[in-house]
């Protein structure tokens, strides 16, 4: 993927709340020819899952030309695929504070 162009979803993911860190990797699919973009979602909660999935999808269909599709998988933060991290295709982090320095 074009660095515009995965620095436009970081920018995308960074606005949706609840979202600890992102991912843009290349996967391998079982059953495709190619590997596919797939952007791999951490979230504090599972409960969030389904509306944080919803803000970016709806989002990034609007920065993404028509015809590209990025598929969008989320996991609860502490239940990340193994491997992950080091793989290098983080776009995005949330600032960590200590629980006693909210503001």
């Amino acid at each position: 993927m074009q660095p515009s162009r995965s620095a436009v979803i970081a920018n995308v993911v960074a606005k949706v709340p609840c979202v600890v860190e992102a991912h843009l990797p290349q996967c391998f699919i079982e059953g495709d020819t190619a590997a596919r973009q797939a952007l791999i979602v951490v979230v504090r909660s599972k409960a969030d899952t389904p509306e944080i999935a919803q803000q970016i999808s709806a989002a990034i269909s609007k920065v993404i030309p028509g015809g590209h599709f990025v598929d969008i998988l989320p996991f609860v933060n502490g239940v990340v695929p193994t491997g992950l991290r080091e793989s290098g295709c983080q776009i995005f982090r949330a600032i960590s504070r200590p629980w006693w320095n909210i503001w």
